[in-house]
């Protein structure tokens, strides 16, 4: 209230307040007096907006709290994407934004789907870059994405249109966030979340030859020869500091391929002596091309944490019959930012020898993993990902 806005020679101030919010002013005073309001799907963002409003710390927690244990996941998902995340994203909402992304990660193919093209164009620069860091992103594949930025960016009907709309979209001196001391600063900005290694050569071939690409050859270089260089690699030469960054952490890709992103609960990091199973799938090596079934199990195969803990990671083929499958594989631990620990092997899966132990104890000791704020977790949660490649 000490703003320029105010006058406080005048005996009355006037008080102009967004529409949604006046029903709910007084129960805005209420919490003030009494500090207790009885919170509901109705008045919460109405609230918060007047706790922002007013710089009302108390009651802001008191919103964003109730907001995520009971509002967020219950909304239908266009509300939660163009009012709450785009309210949490201009106010600076951190938790907000991180929960609102958690629930729209999960339903983010259908987010970049035509039904909702009108949505997706509507996201500013910097609620994109929140979704792009998200490793959690459901979505076919990581080419899926990369087209589905090339609509935000401009919508082509043509692949001269995209170039002509580039032009228009970077130059617009009306849009700040598409201005900047280079030609083209959101992109800079973009690029480094976009996961080019995981991208098939037929994709990168696709992408390098993108108008987009074509105009900013010089930004995409960089990441398409260093996407180029490691899916040439042999999977043992991929343990390389030079691999450890953002661009080299899987999502949650629905495609059928040859790598795969699991988690480990806090609560099964703690189960002593129990197999956790993940099941998957892989292309397979063979014509026709069909799927081969996996199984990833983690066992922490002791009662308590102590030295004589054990941590057992194991591959099986699920599916074996009279044909052996040579596989390469590589088990990475990652943080949300950064690959951490990482071990590599090779199978010769047969159908009498159909599983291997994958020694990820080597690189990860238990009292490290159960160590108080231990950096391989990420909210108490052990994160993998998993990389299969035929030899033949």
């Amino acid at each position: 209230m000490l703003s320029h806005k105010w006058d406080g020679n005048k005996k009355e101030i006037e008080l102009s307040e967004d529409e949604q919010c006046v029903e709910y002013f007084e129960l805005f005073l209420k919490f003030i007096y009494l500090n207790r309001a009885q919170l509901n799907q109705t008045n919460v963002l109405p609230l918060l907006i007047l706790a922002d409003k007013y710089n009302f710390e108390g009651l802001r927690k008191v919103c964003v709290s109730y907001a995520i244990s009971y509002i967020l996941r219950e909304l239908p998902l266009k509300e939660l994407v163009n009012v709450w995340f785009s309210y949490s994203s201009k106010i600076g909402h951190s938790v907000l934004i991180q929960e609102c992304v958690r629930i729209i990660a999960e339903n983010f193919t259908e987010l970049i789907s035509d039904d909702w093209i009108k949505d997706w164009m509507a996201l500013d620069r910097d609620q994109l870059i929140e979704l792009l860091k998200s490793n959690d992103l459901v979505v076919p594949s990581e080419f899926v994405l990369f087209e589905a930025l090339q609509k935000w960016i401009s919508a082509p009907q043509s692949e001269f249109v995209l170039f002509e709309a580039l032009q228009k979209w970077i130059s617009a001196p009306q849009s700040p966030e598409r201005r900047g001391s280079t030609s083209s600063p959101s992109l800079i900005q973009i690029l480094p979340f976009i996961r080019f290694p995981y991208m098939s050569a037929e994709e990168l071939l696709r992408v390098e030859t993108s108008s987009i690409a074509k105009v900013h050859s010089k930004l995409f270089l960089e990441y398409t020869h260093n996407a180029f260089r490691y899916i040439s690699l042999p999977l043992n030469a991929r343990i390389n500091k030079d691999f450890h960054s953002t661009q080299f952490l899987l999502r949650s890709y629905s495609d059928v391929r040859w790598d795969k992103r699991i988690t480990i609960t806090n609560e099964q990091l703690y189960e002593r002596g129990v197999d956790h199973s993940f099941p998957f799938s892989t292309r397979s090596s063979t014509v026709p091309v069909s799927n081969w079934n996996w199984t990833l199990k983690f066992t922490i195969a002791s009662s308590f944490p102590n030295a004589n803990d054990e941590l057992k990671v194991n591959l099986s083929s699920d599916d074996m019959d009279n044909n052996p499958r040579s596989v390469e594989f590589h088990l990475m631990v990652v943080s949300d930012k950064k690959v951490l620990r990482e071990v590599v092997g090779q199978k010769l899966f047969t159908k009498t020898r159909y599983h291997t132990d994958i020694e990820l104890s080597k690189q990860v000791s238990i009292n490290e993993l159960f160590s108080e704020n231990s950096n391989l977790l990420i909210n108490g949660n052990l994160h993998l990902q998993l990389i299969l490649r035929p030899i033949v």
